[in-house]
């Protein structure tokens, strides 16, 4: 889990260097936007099968 969320702060200082991404996070809610990233990595991991 902590592995998620230092991805997910890494992946939101990326995106602040992209005006697209800048808009997409500044008119969602920041915490919308955490779930459904944890939501993508989930499935991500569920597709590699690294689940138990």
């Amino acid at each position: 889990m902590c592995f998620f969320i230092k991805e997910m702060i890494y992946f939101l200082r990326q995106a602040q260097d992209k005006l697209l991404a800048q808009r997409y996070i500044s008119n969602t809610n920041y915490f919308s936007v955490l779930f459904i990233m944890l939501k993508a990595s989930q499935l991500s991991l569920d597709s590699y099968g690294m689940t138990n």
